[in-house]
């Protein structure tokens, strides 16, 4: 589901859910982690992509790696 599916309503909460950046070195090792709150996996992944403090970042949802998004260092 896409934000733009959400149908927003007062007294409602929107779900977001947590993900987790790994931001990688050039020799593929782990650098840091980032924890972002987001709508759904292309948000997540944009959110990535915004990012250029690694050669790679993964982006995964709890034990599911969603994307290895190459950055602009790479």
């Amino acid at each position: 589901m896409a934000l733009r599916d959400i149908v927003f309503r007062p007294g409602f909460e929107v779900t977001m859910i947590h993900y987790r950046l790994y931001f990688l070195g050039p020799d593929g090792g782990f650098l840091r982690a980032e924890d972002v709150n987001v709508a759904d996996d292309e948000a997540a992944i944009a959110t990535a992509r915004e990012r250029d403090h690694a050669e790679t970042v993964e982006v995964w949802e709890r034990a599911r790696l969603v994307a290895a998004v190459p950055t602009s260092k790479s």
